[in-house]
């Protein structure tokens, strides 16, 4: 009786922290949804909202590193000519990939190297010490930064992988450059996440020059902390455009040898030492070489299966199943089947069929030899969020190595907020 009564409370305790979670994931999904927008009314004019937020984030980076050269006793006209530097090295760069590219892409470490190299430069031609300016710098360009993803999150850009939690973008980010194939497909917002974390670095770099710690001490933090977080963040991104060297992205081994070369500074004297920098550069090697063996041990690619480039052909094909016509089964017309075939070889057919409701069925094979149950469930799972996040769900085996996904129509019995019912888990 005790063992049953124990087990009746757990039960119970698992529904209500579901419905709880349920709730709270659908609080998060309308509050993101609603934020989320292409532009700002300022005035009652219409800016872009990337725009605004980098001009926000500018001038809160100015006023930061002009508070903190108050308290450092140092030059304000020194800190304006940075400011005026770090602007014309920003635009100075996203013009050139404009030209070099033909798109307008910014990528942060690069112009995070580029401003830290021509501040350095200025203030040695000037003759003044470079890391007491250069901690504000770093502050500046964190505080930057932070305004800049919530930027890219209202933007749409720098987006997180599908999931059943986050922001949904529509036709007006389409618009603007975002990817057809995942309009309306629910996505992490890292954005947020990371401006959360660059926030958090340049706090902590403040409190380090507020309190008088060594020169260079704030960038250094920064610096280390923040390759941290990208570290991890990169691999919940989910935009396909980001090259990417031996499994890992080019931020990813950024955030490794900057903080190298920072510990690297530290030991030989050139800046302030910090002992838990060495810690974080220890914790990124382990974690890369982690994730080497985890993936050269195990039998499936999930890495390659579930990277952005392979997920937004997957949004490709289920985008292009919807066109499929729904089949009746009680007529004699065969049914019309689409077949597509991804860049890793995976195949994956579309067919619709309605008698009580309608269903989708999803045939997945490989043309490089047998699909694993494994991998025909990752994908699975991929097709759910990409395509059918409400839908009960069904995994099935078949014969010769092909697997199918039945995705059933939701109604009120079986919808909930962002939960397949994958009834193979």
């Amino acid at each position: 009786m005790v063992v049953s009564g124990a087990v009746e409370q757990l039960e119970t305790a698992t529904g209500d922290g579901r419905r709880i979670a349920n709730r709270l994931g659908r609080a998060v999904n309308r509050a993101c949804d609603r934020a989320v927008r292409t532009t700002v009314n300022v005035r009652g004019r219409n800016w872009a909202a990337f725009r605004v937020c980098g001009v926000v984030g500018f001038a809160l980076a100015v006023a930061l590193g002009g508070w903190l050269a108050v308290h450092q006793q140092l030059s304000a006209g020194v800190l304006g000519v940075l400011a005026l530097g770090a602007a014309l090295t920003f635009f100075a760069l996203a013009f050139g990939a404009k030209v070099l590219t033909g798109q307008e892409r910014l990528v942060y470490y690069h112009h995070e190297l580029a401003i830290f190299a021509v501040s350095t430069l200025i203030l040695t031609a000037i003759g003044r010490p470079v890391l007491p300016y250069l901690d504000l710098t770093a502050l500046g360009v964190g505080t930057f930064l932070a305004c800049g993803r919530v930027g890219c999150f209202l933007a749409g850009c720098c987006h997180g992988r599908p999931s059943r939690c986050g922001v949904a973008y529509g036709n007006d980010h389409v618009a603007i450059g975002f990817p057809a194939p995942l309009a309306s497909v629910r996505l992490l917002p890292v954005q947020l996440v990371e401006a959360l974390w660059a926030a958090a670095a340049v706090a902590l770099g403040t409190a380090l020059v507020v309190r008088g710690a060594a020169p260079g001490a704030a960038w250094c933090s920064y610096v280390v902390l923040y390759d941290l977080g990208r570290f991890g963040l990169e691999f919940v991104r989910g935009d396909a455009e980001r090259p990417y060297h031996a499994g890992f992205s080019s931020a990813q081994w950024l955030a490794l040898g900057l903080t190298a070369l920072v510990v690297g500074g530290e030991v030989t004297g050139v800046l302030p030492m910090a002992g838990w920098h060495i810690a974080a550069l220890v914790a990124l090697v382990v974690a890369m070489t982690a994730v080497v063996v985890r993936r050269r041990t195990r039998s499936v690619p999930r890495h390659l299966l579930l990277h952005p480039r392979h997920v937004a052909e997957l949004a490709e094909i289920v985008q292009w199943g919807g066109d499929v016509p729904v089949h009746a089964p009680r007529t004699t017309e065969p049914a019309q089947l689409r077949m597509e075939e991804t860049s890793l070889g995976v195949r994956i057919s579309v067919g619709k069929t309605a008698d009580d409701r309608l269903v989708t069925h999803y045939g997945i094979s490989s043309a490089a030899g047998e699909m694993t149950a494994e991998s025909a469930r990752a994908i699975a799972r991929e097709i759910l969020l990409l395509r059918h996040p409400d839908a009960a769900s069904q995994f099935l085996p078949g014969r010769l190595g092909v697997y199918h996904l039945l995705a059933f129509d939701p109604d009120s019995s079986t919808a909930a907020w962002g939960r397949a019912d994958d009834r193979s888990r």
